[in-house]
């Protein structure tokens, strides 16, 4: 069997074909969203995901914006003060002790709350700033169960909301307390959720505009910085919701878009630094508190792949030089650096090396890169082959042996006695559906 000539690299598609819709565009690098590359319709996790989105730990913490047992919550008896003037600062004083875990989203709470946290006199306790951080944050939640969600993000924005927790995040001493930190990115994170259907993608946008442009990327970046690895609970949720808050920014084209390329590569950077920290963890691959920050950072490498910015889209020398491939997989390994494999992880994992095949960022220099990923997606068929199977890993293989040969690809270590146990009859630790078994046996067929 013969390798096949040099050639334009073949891309993926839902049918498993070699055309991309993507392709026929004139920008040299289009985006190709990470869920195209896959025919599972309810796909782990969104690009527009919410940091309190649910998690496979046991024993998951619970949310500050949890849902209260009460069915008729207290609603706090203070007479609405006028947003004509500001609101004295005895009432402001006066009015904390009263506010409840239960206090309604009306326009007067929200500008008190936004007042609390704007103080530079530092007249209230930390127990009032985080009560009221605690307040926003529930209000607007998309697990918000009232229907008035987007109004109140709306409110939150007219009001100036989201350039004053900014604010507040940048006082040195905040930026340092991690609970903070993460309260301030959950809402930011929230604000800029779309919503299951895009029903509040417009106001989504708008604040997703004015963050980037009041330099809300750069304060995510440095509240970043502040993690120095470690499995401290509160680092770590506030870990994931700066990066839950980065990945809804980007999300929205237009930011993405607009984004200079020096700005991409210091997200870039930042996003690998933090997964290498992350990725060191003790029993990180097993720690469900440090596999959703990474999660999100390998989205956010995903949506940073993407971007339509002629002049200065990010390619692959950019992701060769900094090992992106590499540190990916090691997201994917346990402390002894062998697989671990968890099903949301590596589901989203998988939808981004396709996405990057697609998008031509694996450096043809040596198909060094390249050679990784196939080495992810044999193991990937190994441990779980049906559900390697949506995540078109066969596919993958066959495209991928199109480029390195197919002579190469069967002296792949690991090819051939994983798909030789998968098919074996005898063996009962697999129960192959009727399309991985097809896929399984026409990539085998291929390599023989």
């Amino acid at each position: 069997m013969t390798d096949p000539p040099e050639a334009k690299r073949p891309r993926l598609s839902r049918s498993g074909s070699g055309s991309n819709p993507a392709a026929a565009s004139g920008n040299p690098h289009p985006v190709v969203s990470i869920l195209d590359a896959s025919d599972d319709s309810h796909p782990a996790a969104s690009p527009d995901v919410s940091p309190d989105a649910a998690s496979d730990d046991p024993h998951p913490a619970v949310s500050p914006d949890a849902a209260s047992d009460d069915l008729h919550p207290v609603v706090s008896p203070d007479a609405a003060v006028s947003l004509s003037q500001p609101p004295s600062d005895a009432w402001l004083f006066s009015r904390i002790t009263l506010f409840t875990n239960d206090t309604i989203p009306s326009s007067d709470n929200i500008e008190f709350a936004l007042s609390v946290v704007s103080d530079r006199k530092k007249k209230y306790t930390d127990h009032e700033i985080l009560q009221v951080l605690h307040d926003l944050t529930r209000w607007v939640s998309p697990r918000n169960n009232t229907n008035d969600r987007g109004e109140i993000c709306k409110e939150f924005f007219e009001l100036g909301g989201f350039s004053r927790v900014l604010k507040f995040l940048m006082v040195p001493s905040n930026m340092n307390d991690m609970e903070y930190v993460k309260l301030v990115c959950m809402i930011l994170a929230h604000c800029t959720h779309k919503g299951d259907n895009g029903e509040d993608d417009d106001i989504a946008i708008a604040i997703a505009k004015k963050f980037a442009e009041r330099g809300g990327i750069h304060t995510m970046l440095l509240a970043n910085e502040e993690y120095n690895g470690g499995d401290d609970d509160i680092q770590l949720k506030a870990i994931q919701c700066i990066w839950a808050t980065l990945t809804n920014v980007l999300s929205h084209k237009i930011v993405l878009n607009e984004l200079e390329k020096d700005k991409q590569l210091n997200l870039l950077d930042d996003a690998l630094a933090t997964l290498r920290l992350l990725n060191v963890v003790d029993g990180a691959a097993e720690n469900a508190r440090v596999r959703e920050p990474k999660i999100l950072i390998i989205y956010c490498i995903a949506i940073l792949s993407g971007s339509q910015h002629i002049e200065s889209a990010l390619v692959a020398g950019d992701f060769k030089r900094r090992k992106v491939f590499q540190t990916c997989v090691d997201a994917l390994k346990d402390s002894n650096r062998h697989w671990y494999y968890n099903k949301r992880i590596w589901s989203i994992s998988s939808k981004t090396f396709i996405g990057c095949y697609n998008l031509e960022f694996f450096s043809t220099d040596n198909n060094d890169d390249l050679k990784l990923i196939i080495s992810f997606f044999i193991e990937y068929i190994k441990l779980a082959p049906n559900e390697a199977k949506k995540e078109m890993a066969f596919c993958f293989l066959q495209k991928a042996g199109d480029v390195i040969g197919m002579t190469e690809m069967a002296k792949t270590p690991g090819i051939m006695i994983t798909l030789g146990l998968i098919l074996d009859s005898s063996n009962n630790n697999y129960n192959l559906n009727a399309a991985t078994e097809s896929a399984a046996k026409k990539l085998l067929k291929t390599l023989l």
